[in-house]
């Protein structure tokens, strides 16, 4: 898991110093490659993700685990975010 990040002039930083809190968080969302884009930032600063492709798979989540934090969609299918 990279946590290096370049810098314009090509200087590299460790980004995860710069974060103190490691949260638990759930993507949803039914374009899989958007999720995956958001997972993979939130990955490499040292969190811990879940990928949902719908509300009801969301919703399942949320009651067995313990999220810190929600990445929804708006609309999805089965069940959406509104």
């Amino acid at each position: 898991m990279s946590r290096m990040a370049r810098l314009p002039g090509g200087q590299s930083i460790n980004l995860a110093r710069f974060v103190t809190v490691h949260l638990k968080i759930l993507v949803v969302d039914a374009a899989l490659d958007g999720a995956e884009r958001i997972a993979t930032i939130a990955d490499e600063l040292g969190h811990e993700v879940t990928i949902a492709q719908d509300g009801i798979e969301a919703v399942e989540h949320y009651r067995t685990a313990d999220s810190d934090l929600i990445f929804m969609a708006v609309t999805l299918p089965g069940l959406d975010g509104i």
